[in-house]
């Protein structure tokens, strides 16, 4: 594919980082690059940033992203809380498995709840994001802390 950084939208002014990769990169389309930092609790901060590509063969859910997390940390898979970091917001949006709950009123509709696709509201995931790993027990407590 050639495309040229004004097709791309890219002005002069844009700050673009590259790096030169030992071999090809043959990612999909649904792959994201996502950074991950462990919460060091004793400390109040986080651990070194870690990149990873998380690519699902469907749509990217909070049970597949914590799978993977789990297998690519070496950690229990019920053994921490993740998070994605809204940098604009100066906020962290708890990643559950559920939705959460809208009280509406009026009638209530009946059936089974959709599955939570991340790439769509309310959390957005895409290339670059941050997602922060809250290990629990990890300050002695045994309570959870992003």
């Amino acid at each position: 594919m050639d495309l040229s950084l004004s097709r791309l939208k890219i002005s002069t002014s844009a700050k673009i980082g590259c790096t030169v990769l030992n071999y090809e990169e043959s990612l999909s389309q649904s792959a994201s690059l996502l950074t991950v930092r462990l919460r060091l609790a004793d400390k109040r901060d986080y651990g070194p940033p870690i990149e990873v590509v998380f690519d699902t063969p469907g749509s990217p859910t909070p049970a597949a992203l914590r799978k993977f997390l789990s297998e690519t940390l070496e950690l229990p898979a019920d053994g921490f809380v993740m998070a994605k970091h809204f940098p604009n917001k100066y906020e962290w949006a708890v990643i559950r498995a559920s939705p959460p709950t809208q009280t509406t009123k009026g009638k209530k509709k009946g059936g089974q709840q959709k599955a939570i696709n991340l790439r769509q509201k309310p959390y957005f995931l895409k290339d670059g994001d941050l997602i922060g790993i809250g290990v629990s027990g990890s300050d002695g407590t045994g309570v959870i802390c992003i």
